[in-house]
């Protein structure tokens, strides 16, 4: 009931360099094109105007509800990449290789004891319940050197840079 806008990532309704600042979290796994996505990022973010992106990397399958769109995941380096553009302000791990963990464990608990319908739900519940746990030792290794190795996902965070006196916008 709160919602103001509702538009298409490939095709923001928004005026060229129009808004401040830009939130993506979860999304770009979910798009057929996430190029056109982050192009359509630049094309209504200001200048100075800062973006940020968290994405899925050891995740299972999560299609969004009521369809089969989950196209890929991201490393660090081929977030990096696809933001290259922005001013890189920080990048990191948004989830750790605990959660991870927790999420393969449960969503294999789960299979192991049950197929499909709706006692696989019950068990993957149980089997939530058993591995919550888990995912609270990535506040000692999330900030390891080596957690972007098998971390859960990643996060940028930019600028649309300022372009100088008499540079293209």
């Amino acid at each position: 009931p709160h919602v103001a806008v509702v538009g298409d990532g490939e095709r923001l309704p928004f005026a060229d360099r129009i808004l401040d600042g830009i939130l993506c979290t979860g999304v770009l796994e979910h798009v057929a094109d996430a190029e056109a996505v982050v192009r359509e990022i630049w094309r209504v973010l200001r200048p100075g105007g800062m973006v940020y992106v968290a994405v899925p990397f050891i995740q299972g399958y999560h299609p969004a509800t009521g369809t089969h769109q989950d196209f890929r995941r991201f490393t660090h380096v081929g977030l990096q990449r696809l933001l290259s553009a922005f001013e890189q302000v920080d990048s990191g791990v948004s989830g750790g290789p605990s959660s991870s963990l927790a999420w393969i464990l449960r969503e294999y608990l789960a299979m192991l004891f049950v197929g499909s319908g709706w006692l696989y739900r019950v068990a993957y519940r149980v089997s939530t319940w058993l591995t919550r746990w888990i995912v609270y030792l990535d506040r000692v290794v999330a900030y390891r050197e080596t957690a972007h190795r098998i971390a859960c996902g990643f996060y940028f965070l930019g600028r649309k840079p300022i372009p100088t006196p008499g540079a293209d916008a």
